[in-house]
């Protein structure tokens, strides 16, 4: 009896010395992205780079911040003629981005292209994804995916609903906010 609790205690050290050894390697060999801010105007090539999967195709488009404008969400509704407004009482203010996408290579047609909704806008600790409802007011393309021909380069915005309670408009533009247009292996973001 004696000798087989001391196998089981020794069969349990070992593997949690396993267990130690392999969580200590596996976190070792992280590789955490690069950071490349671009400025407001800039081009910025997305390349290889992804946000939740390498299966993204975006490699041969660029994206451009053209401008940004924050508005009560009062006055958005009234300048979009938003008649259902439920899906905005939670909110006080939104960011409208706007931004120029561009194929400059991709030759991948139908099969690749740009997924709006993965989008985000960052704030120092403050972060938010594109808000699918608007995006369909504020652009004649509904579609958060989409194509483009090589060669050719389309106007989008990119709308963001904020509420106070998260972060107050003076702090929001206080905080140099970035719209994020890439995460692995290369974390891309475009100064507002």
């Amino acid at each position: 009896m004696k000798h087989k609790k001391v196998t089981i205690i020794t069969v349990a050290l070992v593997l949690i010395m396993l267990y130690a050894w392999r969580f200590h390697y596996i976190n070792s060999q992280v590789l955490y992205p690069v950071e490349i801010i671009y400025g407001k105007n800039e081009e910025a090539e997305i390349g290889n780079n992804f946000f939740n999967s390498n299966s993204e195709k975006m490699n041969g488009y660029s994206v451009t911040v053209k401008d940004k404008e924050i508005m009560d969400i009062k006055d958005f509704l009234s300048k979009y003629n938003v008649e259902k407004t439920e899906a905005f009482e939670n909110n006080d203010y939104i960011c409208l981005v706007t931004v120029d996408f561009r194929n400059i290579s991709n030759k991948a047609g139908e099969n690749a292209g740009i997924n709006v909704g993965e989008y985000m806008i960052t704030n120092k600790g403050y972060m938010n994804y594109c808000d699918r409802t608007a995006y369909e007011y504020v652009n004649d393309y509904k579609s958060l995916l989409f194509s483009l021909r090589e060669g050719t380069s389309k106007e989008f915005i990119i709308p963001f609903t904020i509420s106070e309670d998260a972060i107050t408009k003076e702090e929001f533009i206080k905080g140099d906010p970035q719209l994020v247009i890439s995460l692995y292996p290369v974390q891309q973001s475009i100064m507002l």
